[in-house]
């Protein structure tokens, strides 16, 4: 990035703090108590943030002196040379150093007497006491643990802080856990490497140096360097040397020998060695831990470190994690790592509540969320929250740009380093927006890269701290902020890949998914193909101009082989179905098309010629209609359905009233009362319903036949109630009140009986069956009284006018036919359905018949005529496309094309 994000300091005052509290070997805490004031205060000081008056500055001196902090000999000029420091640097100038004050203040110590009391103090105190201000209890230490060596000289050089160039130290917020766990690794366990890994801005170095200033005073040594300009190891390792050395080592030529020399320093003495910024050594764009030309020293010194037996602690911070650290970390080993996550939403509130900010709470955790709780972005996003929005947090994030002053460029920073195809992968992520698990990842790299490539990406990328992987299972996800800056980065991408003309990222990746969750699918559509047709539109002046590019898109492409077309095709067809709100017309013949959804939108005279379909998601056939009855004055019609529904529709504007789920499998028969004031139904499950026209509540249910139920018939006043059924029966029941009481049992027909009819009186019914015959009956005794022929098959469905003086049937030829009661005489033959008919009805004065077909349609007819009136049926969505020789569909979706109007011309 070239430049720190952090604000500028000075770190004079705070460097000669952190030495002489050092020297003191106290806390923080312990310092902060003496002095009277609060541990972050002292904090602040140390950290360049904030300078002590000239009161507390007096205090602190006392205490230094007091602790024996200063060089004997050189007490006061230490002293003034910090008072003077403090004056130069704080926003206000000090008084002059007050040397009679100091004088009064100087006693007779013994040096080592307060060292030896220091040393108990230190050794009293466990480790994970120093988390947590205000903590002070007495424990011993561990059996394994050593007391620092604090005999040879407790006085510089011994006590040595190189901090190298100024760094800059930020508040740490809501991380007194993690600082716990680095104290017990650090100070506990002694711990030879621990590395710091995660997100830029997430809080590593503050962490680092939160730690530092805490354990500082269990070190004889602390060597601190920022590796953001990326120093080769010599020279650091030099510095190194000196500074443990206390400027006694010679130094020798070689890597290798001044890593041996390091490391014989480093037991001898308890040192504490930061390298920050430990990304800088290693190689961009290549895979996570690859180290630059020249850089791979630094992995070696980290082995050495890891496995060499010493009294010290290298602590590193880093972006990536180093590939030696692997084999070498463990619960229980002496090389550890800790992986910094996003803030929690109470430690993102302590982060922005200075900043003047304004919101509920759901805008607070909104914001908190999006940028992953991470402290740097949080606090970078917080100024033109102030300065643009006046604070509101709801209006930036309804209009706000989630990356701009410096938010973009930390991401892009991390993001910059990852190889070609980890940035695919990240973009398949993006689009996902959604846990993706593994095998669907490795399947959408297919064709660009094998699995073991695939495999050693997400690896790799996950070295980098920049997906998450499930819990307990393999699919993996973005951070909410990464998850948005690359969503934003593909859809500028293919903006500028379209208007350039070389739309690469159009053929490899699916920018909508049709066969994703229905709610991925629309935010894929929103935020991704919503706002790139926005960019396109101005780009090429008008909708019209894009579209006819997007055309020529799909015309370029239709020669090339079905491999080379990637996910283009589905990419446009998704772009044009959003930008024109239809694809009538179309002509998509002879295109590999991948994750296209051709769901709810006309396709009509659009063509699939030859082409190929996959992934692709089309609209479903009208669950076809295998019943039909209609009210005594052709007002109202009720359905069954092939899902086990019974529909009730008004008929004069289509509109359906109501729908009840009535049966576990197929409804084979429904019968509507004349007065439209109850409802029959009869299904595969051999169970008879009966419903209330007016709402759909259930009334009754009739049990009896012994397979399932084929049809069923209603008398005008709804008091009796017909069923026929695969057991070959014909059955009335008593629906008086819905008490469903049987009341006769007929037969006569050789096979199943599909339909049955009653007329409004209830005194004459008909059935057909799978012999072809149309039989009627007089209902009060049985008796057979007529059987009619004429179709060329089975009968599915008959029906009677309420004076019974009219028959309808129709059958598996797809004819309806209109009889003659009294005399059996065929009136009238219906064509017009191109399937099977398994639903007749008539009117109670016999002039509208109504038949519903496996064709997806309902048909009204004029009885007298012949005349279809009216046809109720799914939108034709798919009316005259041509799909001849498309491949790639099952047989059920050639068959949904069919049934929603496609048409395929037969092979010469």
């Amino acid at each position: 990035m070239g430049t720190s994000l952090y604000q500028d300091r000075k770190y004079e005052v705070g460097q000669r703090l952190l030495t002489l509290r050092a020297r003191t070997r106290l806390t923080q805490t312990d310092l902060a108590g003496l002095i009277g004031v609060n541990r972050r205060s002292i904090h602040n000081w140390e950290a360049g943030a904030a300078y002590p008056k000239e009161d507390r500055l007096q205090r602190l001196i006392a205490v230094f002196l007091e602790h024996s902090a200063f060089i004997p000999g050189r007490e006061r000029e230490e002293a003034e040379e910090l008072w003077e420091q403090v004056s130069q640097d704080a926003p206000r100038p000090l008084p002059l150093f007050d040397v009679s004050w100091f004088e009064q203040l100087r006693l007779p110590v013994e040096p080592l007497a307060a060292i030896s009391q220091i040393e108990t103090e230190i050794l009293d105190t466990p480790p994970s006491s120093m988390a947590t201000a205000g903590s002070s209890q007495s424990q011993r230490p561990s059996a394994h643990q050593e007391p620092p060596a604090l005999g040879r000289a407790f006085y510089l050089p011994s006590a040595v802080l190189d901090w190298g160039e100024a760094i800059d130290v930020p508040t740490l917020y809501g991380r007194d856990t993690e600082l716990a766990t680095l104290q017990e690794w650090v100070l506990a366990d002694r711990c030879r490497v621990v590395a710091l890994l995660g997100l830029g801005g997430i809080g590593k170095t503050s962490l680092a140096l939160t730690l530092v200033h805490a354990v500082a005073s269990h070190f004889e040594a602390v060597f601190f360097r920022s590796l953001r300009n990326a120093p080769l190891l010599s020279p650091v390792l030099d510095d190194l040397i000196r500074a443990v050395s206390g400027q006694q080592a010679t130094l020798p030529d070689t890597v290798p020998d001044k890593i041996a020399l390091l490391v014989e320093w480093l037991r001898q003495r308890r040192c504490l060695l930061i390298l920050d910024n430990l990304e800088t050594t290693m190689q961009a764009r290549m895979r996570a831990g690859d180290y630059r030309a020249n850089y791979a020293d630094y992995g070696r010194l980290i082995q050495r470190l890891g496995e060499s037996a010493h009294q010290s602690c290298l602590l590193l911070t880093s972006r990536e994690k180093p590939m030696e650290l692997g084999p070498l970390e463990g619960r229980r080993s002496p090389v550890r790592t800790l992986v910094l996550r996003g803030l929690d939403e109470s430690a993102c509130y302590a982060v922005l509540e200075d900043h003047e900010l304004s919101g509920v709470e759901a805008d607070w955790a909104t914001l908190a969320h999006l940028y992953g709780g991470n402290p740097l972005a949080l606090k970078l996003v917080s100024e033109p929250i102030r300065e643009i929005f006046g604070g509101d947090i709801a209006a930036f994030l309804q209009k706000g740009d989630a990356f701009f002053n410096g938010v973009g460029q930390l991401l892009e920073a991390q993001l910059a380093r990852s190889t070609p195809l980890e940035q695919a992968l990240l973009l398949w992520l993006a689009i996902a927006r959604d846990l993706t698990p593994l095998d669907t990842l490795l399947a959408d790299l297919a064709g660009t890269a094998g699995q073991r490539e695939g495999l050693q990406a997400l690896e790799s990328l996950r070295r980098r701290y920049l997906i998450e992987r499930a819990e307990g299972r393999p699919a993996f996800t973005l951070q909410p902020v990464i998850l948005e800056y690359m969503t934003d980065q593909l859809v500028e991408a293919v903006h500028h890949e379209l208007v350039a003309g070389q739309p690469k990222l159009l053929r490899s990746h699916a920018l909508v998914q049709a066969t994703a969750k229905e709610y991925v699918r629309h935010s894929q559509e929103r935020l991704i193909a919503r706002p790139l047709l926005e960019r396109l539109v101005g780009a090429y002046s008008d909708a019209d101009a894009l579209e006819r590019r997007l055309l020529m898109l799909l015309a370029s492409w239709r020669e090339q082989p079905h491999s080379e077309q990637g996910y283009g095709p589905g990419n446009v067809i998704n772009l044009l179905r959003l930008l024109r709100g239809h694809l009538r017309g179309l002509d998509l013949a002879h295109l590999a098309i991948r994750q296209a959804y051709l769901a709810e939108v006309d396709a009509q005279d659009a063509r699939l010629v030859d082409a190929y379909l996959a992934d692709t998601v089309l609209a479903e056939a009208f669950h076809f209609p295998s019943s039909v009855a209609l009210s005594g004055d052709g007002a109202l019609l009720v359905a069954g359905t092939s899902t086990g529904q019974v529909w009730l529709w008004r008929v004069a504007d289509r509109t359906p009233l109501w729908a009840v789920q009535g049966h576990t499998g197929a409804i084979r028969g429904v019968a509507l009362s004349a007065d439209g004031r109850l409802v029959a139904s009869g299904g595969g499950d051999g169970m008879v319903r009966l419903w209330e026209a007016g709402t759909g509540w259930p009334v009754a249910t009739l049990q009896g036949h012994t397979g399932g139920i084929r049809g069923v018939a209603l008398s005008a006043d709804g008091h009796f109630v017909a069923s026929s059924s695969f057991d070959g029966t014909v059955r009335l029941w008593d629906a008086n009140a819905g008490s469903g009481r049987p009341l006769a049992t007929l037969q006569g027909h050789t096979g199943v009986v599909w339909g049955v009819a009653l007329s409004a009186d209830g005194h004459l019914m008909a059935s057909g069956g799978d012999d072809g015959m149309v039989k009627l009956w007089e209902a009060s005794s049985g008796r057979l009284l007529a059987s009619l022929s004429g179709h060329t098959g089975v009968i599915g469905r008959v029906a009677l006018s309420a004076d019974g003086h009219l028959v309808a049937s129709g059958g598996d030829d797809g004819i309806v036919k209109l009889w003659e009661a009294s005399s059996g005489r065929l009136l009238a033959t219906l064509s017009g359905h191109t399937g099977v008919v398994w639903g007749v009805a008539l009117s109670s004065d016999g002039r509208l018949v109504a038949s519903g077909s496996f064709d997806g349609t309902v048909r009204l007819w004029e009885a007298k005529s012949g005349a279809c009136l009216r046809t109720l049926r799914a939108e034709r969505r798919y009316e005259r496309m041509d799909i001849s020789g498309l491949l790639g569909i099952t047989a059920a979706q050639r068959a949904s094309f069919i049934a929603l109007g496609a048409v395929e011309q037969p092979l010469e």
